[in-house]
């Protein structure tokens, strides 16, 4: 699991597919589809963390060199 991944397929889904365009895996878009795709995404992202993985680099903050 790569949570960076996961958190841009997310993100990408969230910020902007529309009809016409493709979406993160280059197919597509269809709204239900994307729905799906978010909500697997998610839960992959949920169970990582929740078993002690690592934060996404976007979502941690370290304060070294500031």
């Amino acid at each position: 699991m790569d949570p960076n991944a996961a958190l841009a397929n997310i993100r990408a889904i969230i910020n902007g597919d529309t009809a016409g365009s493709r979406d993160a895996d280059g197919a597509f878009y269809n709204p239900q589809e994307a729905a799906g795709k978010l909500a697997d995404y998610f839960e992959a992202l949920d169970q990582w963390i929740s078993m002690g993985g690592f934060l996404p680099a976007a979502w941690t903050h370290s304060k070294a060199g500031k």
